[in-house]
């Protein structure tokens, strides 16, 4: 994400000085934990991650759209917003989503895949409007926000989808999607 190396910061401060730059506006995921007791709300730029807090095999029904995906079972599923996919997501060889569509992409940690288990083996792009539900099976769940790991006892189901609010980030005119991620590859 960083568009200015330190060697940069004059250059930086110059531009700023010159209104040479356009504001950009990030997606944020929201995830909404509903136990037996509560509801709490979490926000990501990146990713949340879903994972059985003992960390066995998750097994949890995947609702999109009030639609049944699948009833997965594996380590953990990812889910993230477009500036997420060049993160974690990128690592679990999910797509690279161009910083231009509003989208959420669940992704598949070690998905089981046997005679029992019918899981998705690659990742799945969703529109923004889209709303994700979780009914995982043991009700002991840990829950990585951004890098944040919070455990959740008792949970009834995990809703996560796009937040109406943004973040808002600077950006040069000149810095190109397609050379960001030319770079991050070398």
């Amino acid at each position: 994400m960083p568009e200015v190396q330190i060697k940069d910061c004059l250059p930086f401060i110059l531009r700023l000085r010159e209104n040479n730059y356009v504001m950009e506006e990030l997606d944020v995921g929201k995830v909404i934990v509903t136990t037996n007791s509560s509801e709490d709300h979490y926000f990501f730029l990146n990713e949340a991650i879903i994972r059985d807090q003992n960390l066995r095999t998750l097994e949890s029904k995947v609702v999109v759209d009030n639609t049944l995906l699948e009833e997965f079972a594996g380590d953990a599923l990812l889910i993230s917003t477009n500036t997420g996919s060049t993160a974690h997501n990128m690592s679990y060889h999910g797509p690279i989503i161009h910083h231009a569509l509003s989208v959420l992409v669940i992704t598949p940690i070690a998905p089981i895949k046997n005679n029992v288990y019918h899981n998705l083996d690659n990742a799945l792009v969703i529109p923004e409007s889209s709303k994700i539900i979780l009914m995982p099976k043991k009700e002991d769940i840990f829950i990585t926000i951004d890098g944040i790991s919070i455990k959740h006892s008792n949970v009834i189901q995990i809703e996560v989808r796009m937040a109406t609010k943004k973040i808002k980030k600077l950006k040069f005119q000149d810095i190109n999607f397609i050379e960001k991620i030319h770079d991050k590859l070398l």
